[in-house]
């Protein structure tokens, strides 16, 4: 998300996000295989500078952002069981950011926040159904 990440440390407070999917199959109550979904969020993080002039200064900041995702969910014993428990769901985000913010301050510097960001490698969730 930002241009320059050697002199700056990120770290994720919260996100809040509503990513509603639609699954093409469906099997014995499950949804499986390739899906798309939407994606509206807002997500706060902690910067903190590692710059020589404002080392250890930090601001909490925060965006919303909005996207979708193409993504495959996999259940291993799907075939064998009526009730399939554990999964695999790969998936990679395409994220545009909505407010007009041009930059990030923290101290005397300024960070260029990128207004669209790909995933670079793809999510993986090992789950489990309850």
């Amino acid at each position: 998300m930002f241009e320059t990440y050697e002199t700056v440390r990120l770290d994720i407070n919260h996100t809040l996000a509503f990513n509603p999917r639609y699954h093409f199959f469906h099997k014995k109550g499950v949804n499986y295989g390739p899906y798309i979904g939407g994606l509206l969020a807002y997500e706060t993080w902690t910067i903190q500078s590692r710059a020589t002039t404002t080392l250890g200064q930090e601001e909490e900041k925060g965006n919303p952002y909005a996207g979708f995702n193409v993504g495959y969910i996999w259940y291993p014993s799907l075939k064998r069981k009526e009730n399939p428990r554990f999964f695999m769901d790969v998936y990679m985000h395409f994220i545009w950011k909505l407010d007009e913010t041009e930059s990030q301050v923290v101290g005397d510097q300024n960070y260029q926040i990128r207004t669209f960001a790909i995933t670079r490698l793809p999510t993986i969730h090992l789950g489990y159904r309850f």
